[in-house]
């Protein structure tokens, strides 16, 4: 952004604070690309045909010998054929042989050479292009200040989009960091060019030297200015540094390649735009416009410029003299996080891209980027969002809109991959890129396209499979849906209904959604509630979609998750929830649930008894009567488990005599804390013999009976009952205890 005079204190703030960055290291997970190959870069790939020279620089030895290469990548893996080799100032320039069987793509490259009686390995990610032939028509990407590590998460979601709309090159006008220090920032950026699949050049801006004056920009962004010829293209990349204009040494050096290459057509980037304003300034009353003007009048344009180039006319007006003279007929720049367009002369498009990270204006929700093709005659076409609002801006494409996904591993090891997309953009794609990396166990012609072929694609054979690469078209505000396959899906999607394992009064409810395939995978999930029993349903955002931010990047897809909260809710109210999912090849699987708020579903475990040696027992569980063998779902905590002491079955009498698990009594209480098995144990009663009765005995014969012996005469008594001796002394002996006692009294 623009930048002003400070006062004295904080100018020494400043660079007390900068000589400080300038020994802070970075650490992490980054790594030099400049050392020991300093060119090609992943930030400045190498474009070469089928069958031609490839020109690598590396830093080694000058004894330093047997030099080979290859090309890696998923479209598979070529030697290359060494030329030849020269060595100058510590650098060797070594040409290498493109095989002409070469998938057309961007590859990793891979080298090996000796030195000094070391062997040596070294791996340029994404450094090299190869092209089948030169293009007729260029489709340049072009993105400006993507401030990482703070505009990560856009910047992975501009990758994310690049690799689906597959244009020829991506040119990022500057501000690629925020501060070159930030160890953080280089992480991300080459974790997110390793995810790209689209040749990438960049350039610095003002923020790539905050910290040590661009120096760890050049060790881990790239080149600071260079050219690269792409068949009758050239492309050059500019510094405008810190101060916001290109020195006249670099603009020398520009002139010397722009005179080399009087028949290529032309195009350059850098930073800081000649014709742009700060927002700030004018308060969006800038939106560009067509121009009328000649470097040789360089005051007549004095207010449509930029302030660092306006304080600095005499190098803008050189700038301005190698464009027109060389035909530029495209200029790239960012910096002031807005969309500018001028056409000067209906010739030299002047075109500034807001940002792709940090803050915008007014006006200018969200990232953008552009789409902009240059023909081999030198005709420009810019995108359809830059032409509905050539002079009205904001008149970029906004980063956001583009959605898609593969379903399945997408590694080779399956034989069914769906893709679907969804195009969110007020403009059609184009030759949009799709991959389905297949098993190669069936041959290729065991596979097809559903619901129908479309047309434009190559198979690749590679280690892990088949790859097709697919082409396709995708309406303004359409979905696409492809799927290969060489086997038939008549298996619905798996829905599963997840509510809380705990809730409190007032609380709202998180429910998940758990959809899974095992076919061709699931295209649509519709997702709603109710809470009036089912009267009225509220959907639920549930589109399926890849995972993409910083530190993820999920686009292939075994399964998909949707969680949602419902809020507000009073106790007492059922909350119904209900799925539908539809699989590619239009299977349909659902699932329904409800949670009562203010009673939370208690946990359950599964109770099962049996018994032995026989079946068929009554069991009662807290009162309810089951037949052994059951097993049955009860809440968690205490129940009361009872089998019968006595059976019979077909006719065979058996006796309870315990629980397998020791427990002796038919009655028992159980706690259920997890699923739980009993079996109760019986025994075969056997009934026993009776034993016999004994004989009677024979009586003995009775004695005669003696004659009885005559009494003898006794004296009648005196009168009155008898009384026996013992109850007269007890009588009396109670009569002396009461007279004993009484006196007592």
């Amino acid at each position: 952004m623009k930048t002003r005079k400070l006062d004295g204190a904080l100018v020494a703030l400043v660079i007390f604070l900068a000589a400080l960055a300038t020994i802070v290291p970075v650490l992490g997970r980054a790594v030099p690309i400049n050392d020991p190959v300093g060119y090609p870069l992943p930030t400045n790939p190498e474009p070469v045909l089928l069958g031609g020279a490839l020109r690598v620089e590396v830093r080694a030895g000058s004894g330093a010998t047997s030099w080979s290469g290859s090309l890696t990548g998923k479209y598979g893996s070529s030697e290359l054929t060494p030329v030849n080799s020269s060595y100058s100032g510590g650098w060797w320039t070594v040409f290498f042989r493109i095989p002409s069987d070469v998938y057309p793509a961007l590859y990793d490259l891979e080298l090996d050479w000796s030195d000094e009686g070391s062997s040596v390995e070294y791996t340029q990610p994404g450094s090299v292009w190869v092209l089948e032939e030169w293009p007729e028509t260029l489709r340049v990407a072009h993105i400006s200040d993507i401030h990482l590590p703070y505009g990560a998460d856009i910047f992975a979601t501009y990758v994310y989009e690049a690799n689906l709309v597959d244009a020829d090159m991506i040119v990022a006008t500057g501000d690629i960091v925020d501060v070159e220090t930030i160890a953080s920032s280089w992480n991300y950026l080459q974790e997110m060019m390793g995810r790209l699949g689209v040749p990438f050049f960049v350039l610095p801006g003002n923020h790539d030297y905050a910290g040590a004056h661009s120096a760890l920009y050049q060790e881990y962004g790239g080149m600071k200015n260079y050219s690269v010829v792409i068949g009758d293209f050239l492309f050059m990349a500019l510094d405008s540094h810190g101060g916001g204009y290109i020195y006249q040494e670099q603009l020398d050096w520009a002139e010397s390649v722009l005179a080399g290459n009087p028949d290529k057509v032309k195009f350059m980037g850098f930073h800081h735009s000649l014709l742009s304003s700060e927002f700030e300034d004018d308060e969006g009353a800038v939106k560009g416009g067509e121009l009328e003007g000649d470097w040789t009048d360089i005051e007549a344009l004095r207010d449509v410029m930029y302030f660092t180039w306006r304080d600095n006319i005499g190098l803008a007006e050189e700038v301005l003299r190698i464009i027109q003279t060389y035909d530029v007929r495209l200029i790239m720049s960012g910096h002031v996080h807005r969309d500018i367009i001028y056409l000067l002369n209906g010739e030299n498009y002047f075109v500034t891209t807001g940002n792709s990270g940090g803050g915008g204006p007014p006006g200018y929700e969200g990232p953008r980027s552009r789409l902009i093709e240059l023909d081999s005659d030198g005709t420009i076409r810019l995108d359809e969002y830059a032409v509905a609002g050539l002079f009205d801006p904001p008149n970029a494409i906004p980063t956001g809109e583009l959605s898609y996904y593969y379903w399945g591993a997408n590694d080779g090891s399956g034989e069914a991959v769906s893709a679907r997309v969804v195009n969110g953009l007020e403009m059609a794609l184009e030759d949009a890129s799709l991959e389905f990396l297949v098993s190669s166990e069936n041959p290729v012609d065991a596979y097809s396209f559903y619901p129908s072929d479309p047309g434009s694609y190559d198979v690749v054979e590679t280690d892990a499979g088949h790859l097709f690469v697919v082409l396709v078209d995708v309406p303004a505000g359409g979905v696409y849906d492809l799927s290969l396959a060489a086997v038939d899906d008549g298996t619905s999607p798996s829905v599963v209904i997840q509510f809380p394992e705990a809730y409190d009064e007032g609380d709202p409810v998180d429910v998940s959604v758990d959809v899974s395939d095992g076919g061709w995978g699931v295209g649509d999930v519709f997702v709603s509630y109710s809470l009036d029993g089912g009267a009225t349903w509220v959907d639920v955002d549930s589109a399926v979609s890849a995972v993409v931010d910083r530190d993820d990047y999920r686009v292939n897809l075994v399964e998909t998750s949707l969680d949602f909260t419902v809020e507000d809710l009073p106790d007492g109210v059922t909350l119904l929830v209900q799925v539908e999912a539809t699989d590619f090849a239009g299977n349909l699987g659902s699932s329904e649930g409800s949670f009562i708020l203010g009673i939370v579903p208690p946990e359950t475990h599964i109770l099962s008894v049996d018994s032995s040696p026989v079946s068929g027992v009554t069991v009662t569980v807290d009162g309810v009567g089951y037949e052994s063998p059951f097993a049955v779902e009860f809440e968690e905590g205490g129940h009361t488990v009872v089998v019968l002491e006595e059976v019979s079955v077909d006719g065979v009498d058996y006796a309870f005599t315990g629980w397998a698990d020791g427990s002796a009594d038919a009655e028992r209480s159980v706690s259920l804390s997890g699923d739980l098995d009993l079996e109760a144990v019986y025994e075969e009663v056997v009934a026993e013999e009776p034993e016999p009765e004994p004989e009677p005995e024979p009586e003995p014969e009775p004695e005669p009976e003696p004659e009885p012996e005559p009494e003898p005469e006794t004296e009648a008594p005196s009168g009155g009952i008898p009384i026996p001796y013992a109850s007269v002394a007890a009588g009396l002996l109670l009569g002396v205890v009461v007279l004993f006692l009484f006196r007592r009294r």
